[in-house]
């Protein structure tokens, strides 16, 4: 039996079209408020959950307790309160939680999240439509700030929305819990998967890097010990070197920010955000400098073949320069005293990370020192055994990726009919 056509009405709104005729068209704010006074009788000692923004995601709250003296200056929410990232790129990544099981039934959120309380909306609903691409859209449109950290502005909540009836609220959350918690579960199959193909891919470098090309002709060759506890044994005939025993080492530096005549030139200037392990090579970065504000500051010039390792945010994030360029200050530069091959010492920091974030110092955030990095030990076969490594394990690499890939689109398409069902089902385009 067809289902008869639903009556619809112009929203107003070009970007939702039409909704159904029983729907209303409200500003956010008309049905729920933001950042609501909250009227707190608590003793100094009471303990109350803290909502810090990194501990918000979509969906889940990671809750911390905190004493009420400690966390009072902060903004105050309760149960069934929304929580909103308003903070640029958490706001896109729809960090948005509904607050549940409080300590004391109140919690306490950073100065960087919106709270929304429903008054005249189903709270689930209310959640869903804080999460839909036309909200993100309008918070995107209305953040203020420079550089990367941008704000959603306190007008979001004069953006005007769909709202159905309570009862068809209520049946329309029902069913996107439930298809959403679909969606989600085979999300997380995709990415236990992944996690284990990225664990798989370690062993497979560390095995490399450590024993050399797995081959019959390898099996029985002769191990010695590597001095180096975590390390284990070696082939016998490898050596064991400090980094500055291989590499020139050394760090960069950032001209005055202020100066215009030190940007904007042909040099190009690396920072920590500009690559990452995955990529394997960095070309370029997001700034230039000018030969005036290389020769400010004594920038060193990194030849191709380079390696460059981030020492802190986070600390051993690595690549090799596939054109000439210099970095700030967060980078540690490895020049190559002989000849070698840079992709397998690429693959051998690249799978040391742990052991390199324990050498990390630092309050605020871990660095490591340009001296713990220098001494730190590698192991060096012969260079027509490290070009025998790197060929394989790039190979090797490139199968797994190309599996991690595939798996990546997958959870993508789910993301996007996610987001589509979310629509559709917020706006009326389809029905319970």
């Amino acid at each position: 039996m067809t289902r008869p056509a639903r009556k619809m009405k112009p929203s107003g709104i070009p970007w939702i079209g039409d909704v159904p005729t029983d729907w209303e068209v409200m500003r956010l704010k008309d049905v729920a408020t933001l950042n609501p006074q909250t009227h707190i009788l608590l003793n100094e000692n009471d303990r109350v959950s803290f909502v810090p923004m990194e501990c918000l995601r979509t969906g889940n709250i990671e809750k911390r307790e905190r004493l009420y003296s400690e966390v009072a200056a902060y903004t105050p929410f309760l149960e069934n309160d929304i929580l909103v990232a308003k903070v640029t790129p958490c706001f896109e990544n729809k960090n948005i939680a509904i607050a549940q099981n409080l300590t004391n039934k109140i919690g306490f959120a950073s100065s960087e999240i919106f709270i929304f309380r429903q008054k005249s909306i189903n709270s689930k609903f209310l959640f869903y439509l804080l999460l839909s691409e036309y909200i993100a859209a309008i918070g995107v449109s209305s953040m203020t700030g420079t550089g990367g950290l941008k704000r959603v502005n306190t007008n979001i909540a004069t953006c005007k929305v769909p709202v159905p009836p309570v009862e068809t609220q209520k049946k329309i959350a029902e069913f996107l819990d439930e298809k959403c918690a679909e969606i989600d579960a085979l999300i997380a199959v995709e990415e236990k998967m992944i996690a284990e193909l990225k664990s798989y891919k370690q062993s497979v470098i560390t095995e490399a890097v450590t024993r050399g090309v797995p081959a019959a002709a390898n099996a029985s060759r002769p191990l010695k010990d590597s001095g180096i506890p975590w390390l284990g044994s070696v082939p016998a005939h490898w050596e064991i070197r400090m980094i500055k025993r291989i590499f020139h080492v050394f760090s960069g530096t950032t001209p005055k920010s202020e100066n215009p005549n030190y940007w904007g030139g042909t040099f190009s200037w690396i920072t920590p955000a500009d690559y990452k392990t995955e990529d394997k090579y960095v070309f370029s970065g997001r700034k230039s400098l000018t030969r005036e504000g290389l020769l400010s500051c004594g920038l060193t010039i990194l030849p191709k073949g380079s390696i460059i390792f981030s020492k802190r945010a986070p600390i051993g994030a690595v690549a090799i320069t596939k054109n000439e360029l210099c970095t700030n200050q967060g980078c540690l530069s490895c020049v190559p005293k002989m000849a070698l091959n840079e992709e397998y010492f690429y693959f051998a920091m690249s799978i040391f990370t742990e052991q390199f974030e324990l050498l990390g110092a630092g309050t605020t955030f871990k660095e490591i020192s340009l001296s713990d990095f220098a001494d730190f030990l590698l192991p060096v076969p012969p260079k027509s055994e490290q070009s025998e490594i790197s060929n394989y394990l790039n190979k090797k690499t490139e199968q797994i990726n190309s599996v991690i890939s595939i798996k990546q689109e997958k959870i993508t398409t789910l993301q996007n009919y996610k987001k589509s069902i979310i629509f559709e089902y917020t706006t009326g385009k389809k029905g319970i």
